[in-house]
């Protein structure tokens, strides 16, 4: 299968230390690890407390899985950044291009637009 991967990221200062939490997903509003259920873009990078943070809004990424979910199912940001299935009306970050088998499991993500998807 044949894809091409356009992205679209940017940087923010990150508020705290997010040296051990690369494709974990990260607020723009505090900086830091996104909440469950908060809009949150895929980190990029490594970087110390005010260091440029790198987020990808659009395109394909690894992402941290926060529990099993299937390929094709909606994701959502769990309370400590991770990936897990969306449910209800919760920002939706991406679709699973592959499935999690469980936690802490890093696998492809389409990232959406906040509340395309």
């Amino acid at each position: 299968m044949a894809f091409e991967n356009n992205v679209a990221d940017f940087t923010i200062a990150a508020t705290a230390d997010l040296r051990t939490h690369q494709h974990k997903l990260i607020s723009i509003a505090t900086g830091t690890l996104a909440g469950a259920g908060v809009p949150g873009f895929v980190l990029q990078n490594e970087p110390n407390t005010a260091q440029a943070a790198s987020l990808r809004a659009i395109g394909i990424s690894k992402v941290v899985s926060g529990a099993a979910f299937s390929l094709g199912d909606k994701l959502m940001s769990n309370a400590t950044g991770k990936a897990i299935t969306a449910t209800g009306t919760n920002n939706v970050v991406g679709i699973a291009m592959e499935a999690a088998s469980g936690a802490d499991v890093v696998v492809t993500m389409l990232c959406v637009q906040q509340g395309i998807a």
